[in-house]
């Protein structure tokens, strides 16, 4: 085994650099074919970059290997690990008419809304990680641009990592209620118009970074007593919200405060309460 892995990983080395060369990727695709499935797969989906793999469909349209190509990529255990920007028509329409599956998926602002759906109908299921660009609005641009596919996304509740500025408090609801093995959060949530905002369990959850609304912070807080890393950003914190912080999370590790008007006892208490903090200011 360890020299069958020691040999994949050379093939790959390879292949990364050279997956523009039709006769070498012929050869290193010869003998990853040759690898049991699984491990071909992991090739795939973890060591390949997809737009090397879009490469390599382009160098294998004349090929013997193509039939066994275009079916690793379309099975069940072929999921695309590595980060991709997935913005242009061109991109996600391959990605549909091949059925290639991806774990990650960044949404730019010219991305295509309609394919972006229509993807999450298809493959939504696998998808882990989005994340929505941070960009002002424009004439021709909404500022809830890619809210519809995040939506679709939801829909399974398998996302552990979203990014999304700009998200309204229903839709806040919404996800945590979807999406209960949610580890990551960074959001920027428009200002809620209650004090007392109840929010379902967030236990999973374990780093949140929040621009804004200090109110909406502490309230997904009360409901995440997992938390180990906190960023508020642009809210301002005092000794009460500092306090109340360590108070339902002991766990934390690291606070990230932008604007903070803290006093020194209150620092002691966040110390005292979180044992193993640390700060960035």
């Amino acid at each position: 085994m360890f020299e069958m892995l020691k040999s994949v990983s050379t093939s790959v080395a390879q292949f990364q650099s050279s997956v523009s060369h039709p006769e070498t990727t012929q050869a290193i695709m010869n003998h990853i074919t040759t690898l049991p499935s699984s491990l071909s797969c992991d090739i795939f989906n973890q060591w390949i970059e997809l737009k090397d793999v879009a490469r390599l469909d382009s160098a294998m349209c004349v090929n013997n290997l193509r039939p066994t190509f275009l079916n690793l990529l379309s099975c069940a255990g072929c999921v695309i690990e590595t980060k991709t920007e997935l913005a242009h028509r061109s991109f996600l329409s391959w990605l549909l008419m091949r059925e290639i599956k991806v774990q990650y998926f960044f949404i730019s602002g010219n991305v295509d809304e309609e394919l972006g759906v229509q993807y999450m109908r298809t493959h939504g299921s696998v998808v882990k990680t989005i994340i929505r660009e941070a960009c002002r609005p424009t004439a021709t641009q909404s500022r809830h641009f890619g809210l519809e596919i995040i939506k679709e996304a939801c829909h399974y509740g398998n996302l552990t990592c979203l990014q999304y500025f700009g998200i309204s408090v229903p839709f806040l609801i919404e996800v945590l209620s979807r999406c209960p093995s949610l580890q990551e959060l960074h959001t920027l949530a428009f200002k809620s118009t209650t004090d007392n905002l109840t929010l379902p369990s967030c236990a999973s959850l374990t780093d949140l970074r929040v621009y804004g609304d200090v109110r909406i912070l502490l309230s997904i807080i009360s409901v995440s007593p997992n938390l180990q890393k906190l960023s508020s950003l642009g809210g301002i914190i005092n000794d009460a919200a500092l306090i109340e912080i360590a108070e339902k999370s002991r766990n934390l590790r690291f606070l990230g405060l932008q604007r903070a008007s803290c006093s020194k006892p209150a620092f002691v208490t966040m110390t005292t309460l979180c044992t193993e903090i640390h700060y960035s200011f």
